[in-house]
């Protein structure tokens, strides 16, 4: 949930990955992280997250984290599931915040392979879709510190990895539920890292 240079994420070995139109874009982190996903207001791409997260989720991202429960909802809609919560607080807001009190929401992707998001995406909850989740549902979810919620998902994925007989680092590293590094045919983003 905070703004990153093109040169820290490079730093970080981030991969990087922008749209065709460059008005779109998203990193993966080394640990899966997925970070820097942004769209510009005066894009007129259409499903660009969902583009941006299938992407990621090809290079290994199966992790992210949101200010506010409209992009709960967005990424929900490509398998990911809010696991934890931070409360807002406005110290830690990105410098020219005006978008009120919006807590964070630590995810943790449910391992779906990219033909499932999409197929799923446009199904409702009831239809076998993704779940929508309530104002009430988020709130009830485990709060914590900022680090105590990134540690408490990362322990889910880790738990979630092993169980499944995976490497624990996650489905970009060990291959499991994943259809690789290469990237979708026909997908209109460049890599960059």
């Amino acid at each position: 949930v905070d703004g990153q240079s093109p040169e820290e994420l490079a730093e970080a070995g981030a991969r990087t990955f922008l749209s065709d139109d460059g008005m779109a874009g998203a990193a993966v982190m080394p640990d899966g992280n997925i970070v820097a996903v942004f769209k510009d207001s005066a894009s007129k791409k259409k499903q660009a997250a969902r583009e941006l997260l299938l992407t990621a989720l090809e290079n290994g991202g199966d992790r992210l984290d949101c200010y506010g429960t409209q992009l709960v909802d967005t990424y929900r809609q490509s398998g990911f599931v809010p696991v934890a919560r931070v409360e807002f607080n406005p110290a830690y807001a990105p410098e020219g915040w005006t978008f009120g009190k919006q807590d964070v929401y630590v995810m943790a992707h449910n391992g779906d392979l990219p033909e499932d998001i999409l197929r799923k995406s446009s199904l409702s909850s009831r239809e076998g879709g993704y779940k929508t989740w309530t104002q009430e549902e988020l709130d009830a979810l485990p709060t914590f510190a900022y680090d105590d919620a990134i540690a408490y998902r990362d322990r889910l994925l880790a738990e979630r990895y092993a169980a499944e007989g995976g490497n624990a680092s996650g489905p970009g590293i060990s291959g499991e539920g994943m259809t690789g590094g290469a990237g979708r045919s026909g997908r209109e983003l460049r890599s960059y890292g």
